[in-house]
């Protein structure tokens, strides 16, 4: 472990009983609004800003071109972050980076952008300049907060010594955010697309992180991060993997202080993999909450119910209106209908349906505290007509000795039934032709349907009946009164009957 790391590895542990709490709200050592490392979907209100001095050490196990083992890196930045709110939810933030790289190694190896490496270097010089824009497109409610944020990288840092590899890198980070109890979530994921200096092939990086904040009173907040991406670099032997557990404190003045402990996962170190993180800050002084003015008075609250939504027409039902006033206030109703007879009584009313038609109306309950405050609830009630009820009325069958032949005894009989159909002027008729088994089955429908047919037209040409009224159908041999085997029973099912529907 290098001097520095030894120092940030004191002040992490200082942190952690010294710095702690909720509600610190500062910058990451890029800019952007959220923990150390991990971003947070809240965005700087329009004109707030922010600025930062970071001191951050990472530690990274290296391999040469073959595979060997190469070195361990003690890699620090000095980062001072700035952003800025351009509208309520879009900010934008830069990072300037001093770098200081001091390696161990065994043999040849390399850092990021160099093939070959002396045991014992140290290279310190300016970094490259991140650059970011976030945008907070869905506020945390019922789900979580979202944010998108596009950053880039700008070749500032010195390829001689090297702390650069002279390419601009630019990428895409997806952020959510949730409050649980009083535990604040981020989770991040993001992809990188790395520039390549000539004669080299890297591959792009995908990122990922989760950040918790943990309230200890006031301002002040634990942090718990873990983050990692896939590397695009050859020389590195494992994908990195970071946590870091420390915490922040803000004054509300603005002034932010915060420390941590980084120890470097998933490596395999011949020294102390730990590092960490110190930071202090300005933020824009958060905006004291203004005491809300109580009201003078506060709103009724109202609700209507039926004893049924669906009358029959010619009934009533029962509405009440549920009301109450969080002053006390005695409370006044005033009643309103778009149709049918309203009765109504304080609280209660009734729809009568006997003059009104078929249809819906809205009735209203409208409640007053005398001081003011209203408050009105609706329901409607959907009247009806009542189904008809049908009378079916037989009449006396028509027998037939052969053929369709309408005789003298069916005229007869077909005359006292013009009497009863008249008197239902409403009421429509069915008349329907039968026929014993003899012939066939098609020749029986036919016989059946022509005897019907004949009645019909006795009852139109002389009682001069609508023959809209009248309808005829066949059933052929397909029904019979009696036994088809017998001349009896033959004469009984060649017939029609006539059935009368009356709607009362």
């Amino acid at each position: 472990m290098t001097f520095s790391g030894k120092i940030l590895v004191l002040l992490g542990i200082f942190s952690m009983f010294f710095v702690s709490g909720v509600g610190a709200y500062g910058l990451t050592w890029t800019g952007e609004t959220g923990l150390f490392t991990i971003y947070s979907a809240e965005t700087l209100n329009s004109g707030e800003y922010g600025l930062g001095l970071y001191f951050n050490n990472f530690d990274r196990e290296l391999v040469n071109l073959e595979g060997e083992t190469g070195m361990d890196l003690d890699l620090s930045l000095i980062s001072v972050p700035v952003g800025f709110g351009l509208t309520d939810r879009l900010e934008i933030a830069a990072s300037f980076n001093y770098t200081i790289e001091e390696t161990d190694a065994d043999g040849e190896g390399g850092y990021l952008y160099t093939q070959y490496f002396e045991d014992e270097i140290s290279e310190s010089g300016f970094g490259d300049i991140h650059i970011g824009l976030k945008y907070r497109f869905l506020d945390e409610g019922a789900g979580p907060g979202l944010a998108a944020m596009v950053f880039g990288k700008i070749p500032t840092a010195d390829e001689e010594k090297p702390l650069g590899s002279g390419e601009g890198d630019y990428g895409l980070n997806l952020i959510a955010s949730k409050t649980i109890g009083s535990v604040g979530s981020h989770l991040n994921l993001g992809y990188t697309m790395i520039g390549e200096p000539d004669n080299v092939d890297w591959d792009d990086v995908f990122s990922y992180g989760l950040g918790l904040e943990i309230p200890a009173g006031g301002l002040n907040q634990f942090i718990f991060e873990l983050s990692g991406a896939t590397d695009y670099d050859s020389y590195r032997d494992h994908n990195p993997l970071d946590l870091v557990l420390g915490g922040r404190m803000q004054t509300t003045h603005g002034l932010i202080l915060g420390a941590g402990l980084r120890y470097a996962m998933m490596m395999d170190f011949d020294d102390c993999p730990l590092g960490g993180v110190v930071m202090i800050g300005f933020h824009t002084p958060p905006t004291p909450t203004p005491t809300p003015t109580p009201l003078p008075n506060k709103m009724p609250r109202i609700r209507c119910e039926s004893d049924s939504t669906r009358v029959e027409q010619g009934n009533y039902t029962r509405i009440v209106a549920i009301a109450s006033d969080p002053d006390g206030d005695a409370l006044s109703y005033k009643w309103q209908t778009t149709g049918c007879r309203l009765e109504a009584d304080g609280s209660q009313a009734r729809l009568h349906t006997q003059d009104c038609e078929p249809g819906t109306y809205t009735v209203s309950c409208e409640v007053s505290d005398m001081r003011g405050g209203v408050a009105q609830c609706d329901v409607a009630i959907a009247v009806f007509k009542p189904e008809p009820v049908q009378r079916r009325i037989p009449f006396r069958n028509i027998q037939f000795k052969n053929g369709s032949r309408v005789d003298n005894v069916a005229k007869a009989i077909l005359d006292d039934i013009a009497i009863q159909i008249k008197r239902y002027p409403e009421a429509t008729v069915t008349i329907i032709g039968h026929s014993d088994s003899v012939g066939s089955e098609d020749a029986n429908l036919k016989m059946g349907m022509k005897r019907a047919e004949n009645v019909k037209k006795y009852l139109v040409d002389r009682h001069g009946i609508d023959p809209d009224r009248l309808i005829t159908e066949t059933h052929g041999e397909s029904k019979p009164l009696a036994d088809n085997s017998t001349a009896e029973g033959r004469a009984i099912n060649r017939r029609v009957e006539i059935v009368m529907i009356v709607e009362e």
